[in-house]
């Protein structure tokens, strides 16, 4: 362990770096990961559902969650029910009493659940997927002596040689 201010400012430096780089990537991950799970739950809700059931549902938790609100309103709002090829009128009290739209109601809860642990195993998989992948990348890396940065020679004559054979002649200013 060494308190010398130049090897803790170093330290320091490396460590800070390291973190800033590992919360870059994951940065990224986790952006690409999120986007994707967001989208793989909507297709995996799109095929499992109708549209009809689908928007049947929305507005039966819409009207179940602004109920309370409506009931003081003078003039009730009245939403539209598609039921196949008809266009049902009905006020907020219907849509709750009603057997059909209290059944798209429990549909969409049901599958939105399906879709949403679908998604969370797509997640998981491609998150580890994705960190066992940088991870080995990482570690042929840093073990290949050219792209990780060293040439383990004691040798000055043997890694100018090394050089030349890999970059070609190698010329310095003159000072």
């Amino acid at each position: 362990m060494s308190l010398n201010p130049r090897d803790l400012t170093q330290g320091g430096q490396v460590a800070f770096m390291r973190l800033k780089m590992f919360l870059q990537i994951n940065n990224l991950i986790s952006y690409y990961v999120i986007m994707g799970t967001v989208l793989f739950g909507i297709a995996v809700l799109l095929m499992r559902i109708s549209i009809q059931n689908l928007t049947n549902g929305i507005i039966y938790w819409f009207v179940r969650m602004i109920s309370p609100f409506t009931e003081k309103m003078v003039s009730q709002p009245v939403y539209t029910i598609r039921y196949y090829e008809h266009k049902l009128q009905y006020s907020a009290r219907q849509i709750l009493n009603d057997d059909y739209t209290v059944y798209c109601g429990q549909l969409l809860k049901q599958e939105l659940i399906i879709a949403g642990c679908a998604a969370l195993l797509v997640a998981f998989v491609a998150t580890f997927a994705v960190y066992w992948y940088i991870g080995r990348t990482g570690r042929q890396q840093s073990e290949d002596e050219i792209i990780g940065g060293r040439a383990l020679s004691e040798s000055p004559k043997d890694v100018a040689r090394m050089m030349k054979k890999t970059w070609g002649s190698i010329r310095y200013p003159h000072r």
